[in-house]
């Protein structure tokens, strides 16, 4: 580990903690939590409000003191932060030699396209006469003449993406990471997906630098799968990305990310050079096509918002499993489709050269490469492994290639006002016996008028056990004002009640590898379910569950626990396999 970074996190080890939300007022806040002890719980004083350059101009014209004010979003987005660089290694600089920073990343959502990057390392410094030091980027000025990236704004809509934690660090940013760079001095960057409504229409990738010089944004393009006038009339764009660093040097070598039209992309991000950066796979026409998209059983496209779950296979490459579901429009909360779970195989070959070496450096680092449709040719894109008959009609069983999880349902809630729901079984050698490339499971609820839908991250917990909610959004019965566009124009105001149906969460624990029951005991609201007894999840009252480091689940209205607790492996089986980053 760099020591200027060791030395910098010692520095700030007790700094005071801030809870920084978005707000429809058009400012992100920052509000003190002290040490989060009991002892020095925090003040909750306002430290900062920064209001995003794009929102700017329409603050005085609509604001709450007008008598003909209508609600609207402002900064709506979930904003998350991390460590990088943000400059070149600076030896004359005796307090941060390593140009170490702790910055937030945050979205405007619903509130417009574009996003920001700050510089929060130091709370006690904040101060109005000198927050422009800290502004390091902020995208949301949708004017080409003063937007620093004027040259991309096309492709830039709303971003509504979940913030991506690391697969097995829950308190660490996945999308703040070390990319790969011919910057001798190496190169941290921001990996987001573009969001929707953009202009283009288009899924791209977006790696914002932040500390290269000049902190250029690097765009990596999908393409429209569709006609080009149904992907943006979709408002068609990339969701929450999930990067992977294949080799361990600390850099992100590939992505994966869906879009609204049911496509799971892999962008292959391995290369110094930014310029072949690109889609992972190729049609035989040579375009850039998915590894997989998601068809539900009426045939129509299932959406991906959230980040893909990625682990390593023992038998070679990657399983990578996503859910599918949005929730984005007033069309979402009376859509009675069903979504879907997905956990594919992703064979890609892979290799690590490790003569790569960067221009100016004296030391070799490892470059990933992947496998190519043309050995003498790498900047070819091979064909996705999932074969191209996979979908072969609708219905339940429309996936000859992947096998179908089933069972499920949940029944009436027991005396601990629990419903509890069991998944069918089958071993991974029968699976590998019949070449399935993974396994797929259509959520069965229907409830507050609308499908079941994956829209928080799928996690990875012990003993190879996928952790994912799904949702039943809330709907009400009285009138909303009729918002088909990606960017909600909100629920007509009123001072008369509403009723509501409360959203509806069930949280559901799968094998990562076979779809099935896992090994574990699941122990909810203190009953204990082992082994085929019950693997889905749903407390009567609670509306939502919170997750924490000790893979525990707890939840509101019913004052329940849900923690799950790994058996002992069997002989042979390895408990866990991490991507070393």
């Amino acid at each position: 580990m760099d020591p200027n970074y060791i030395a910098f996190a010692q520095a700030y080890s007790a700094r005071t903690n801030v809870v920084y939300v978005g707000a429809n007022d058009g400012m992100l806040h920052g509000f003190d939590a002290g040490q989060g002890t009991p002892a020095k719980p925090g003040t909750g004083n306002e430290l900062m409000a920064y209001v995003p350059r794009g929102l700017l101009g329409g603050l005085h014209t609509n604001t709450f003191a007008n008598a003909h004010y209508a609600h609207r979003y402002w900064v709506d987005g979930s904003p998350f932060s991390g460590d990088a660089q943000t400059a070149a290694p600076n030896a004359a600089n005796a307090a941060n030699p390593g140009s170490w920073a702790t910055v937030l990343v945050g979205t405007l959502g619903a509130g417009g396209p574009g996003y920001f990057v700050l510089d929060v390392t130091d709370p006690s410094v904040f101060a109005e006469s000198s927050f422009a030091n800290s502004v390091l980027i902020d995208a949301t000025d949708t004017n080409p003449a003063t937007s620093p990236v004027a040259g991309q704004l096309s492709v830039i809509g709303n971003q509504f993406s979940p913030p991506v934690m690391a697969m097995y660090t829950a308190s660490q940013s996945a999308q703040i990471i070390k990319i790969n760079s011919q910057d001798p001095n190496g190169e941290w960057g921001v990996i987001m997906g573009n969001g929707y409504n953009s202009a283009s229409g288009l899924p791209v990738l977006l790696i914002q630098s932040l500390s290269h010089p000049g902190r250029p944004l690097y765009t990596v393009p999908a393409i429209c799968t569709e006609a080009a006038s149904a992907c943006v009339a979709a408002g068609n764009g990339l969701g929450a990305p999930r990067p992977i660093d294949v080799d361990g040097n600390g850099t992100a070598d590939i992505v994966y990310a869906g879009d609204l039209l049911g496509n799971l992309w892999k962008f292959d991000i391995s290369n110094p050079d930014h310029a072949q950066w690109r889609v992972a796979y190729a049609d035989g026409n040579g375009q850039p096509a998915p590894l997989f998209t998601a068809t539900g059983p009426t045939g129509a496209p299932q959406p991906i918002t959230s980040a893909p779950a990625v682990t390593s296979d023992p038998n070679g490459g990657f399983m990578v499993v996503f859910g599918t579901g949005m929730n984005l429009t007033d069309a979402d909360t009376t859509d009675t489709r069903l979504n879907t779970v997905y956990a594919l195989y992703d064979n890609q070959t892979m290799t690590v050269n490790l003569a790569a070496r960067l221009p100016g450096a004296d030391t070799t680092v490892s470059q990933v490469v992947l496998g190519s449709a043309n050995a003498t040719d790498q900047t070819s894109a091979s064909a996705s492994p999932i074969p191209a008959g996979c979908l072969n009609g609708t219905g339940a069983g429309r996936y000859g290639c992947l096998y179908q999880q089933t069972g499920g349902a949940l029944d009436a809630a027991n005396a601990n006002g629990v419903s509890v729901g069991v998944s069918s079984d089958l071993t991974r050698e029968q699976i590998d016996d019949q070449h399935y490339f993974g396994w797929y499971y259509d959520i069965p609820d229907i409830a507050n008028g609308n499908a079941a839908k994956v829209l928080a991250n799928p996690v990875m917990m012990s003993d190879n056990t996928l952790m994912f909610y799904s949702q039943n959004v809330a709907s009400s019965s009285a009138g909303t004002s009729g918002s088909t566009a990606l960017t909600p124009t909100g629920a007509t105001e009123s001072c008369s009640p509403v009723a509501l149906n409360s959203a509806v969460t069930t949280v559901n624990f799968f094998d990562l590898f076979t779809g099935n029951y896992p090994d574990n005991t699941i122990t909810v609201n203190s009953a204990e379910y082992t082994a085929g007894k019950g693997n889905r999840f749903q407390i009567n009252g609670a509306s939502r569950f919170i997750s924490d480091g000790a893979d525990a689940l707890s939840a509101t209205g019913a004052n329940a626990t849900i923690t799950s607790q790994p058996t002992a492996a069997p002989a042979g089986r390895r408990v866990g396999w991490r991507i070393g980053r």
